[in-house]
């Protein structure tokens, strides 16, 4: 991956990886467009911020967190894409 790409998207991480944002805002994506959020944080190299994202939308959503495969996202598995 390129350092400029995880620059670039290093604003978005810092905003949906916010717990207030990832809570607040989260609820109101649907679960694919809150996977294809988080998916694009960790394969830019942010899957810390992925994590909060995705649990943030989970809990907010009343949804399971385990629903979102965060287990993958933190200990860092490839993406299909990244394969």
């Amino acid at each position: 991956m390129s350092t400029d790409l995880q620059a670039v998207a290093a604003p978005l991480a810092r905003l949906f990886g916010d717990d207030f944002t990832a809570g607040h805002i989260g609820l109101h994506f649907t679960c694919y467009e809150a996977d294809t959020v988080g998916d694009f944080l960790r394969a830019t190299g942010h899957p810390e911020a992925a994590a909060t994202w995705l649990q943030g939308h989970a809990s907010a959503s009343g949804e399971a967190a385990e629903a979102h495969d965060l287990d993958t996202l933190l200990v860092g598995e490839e993406l299909e894409a990244d394969a």
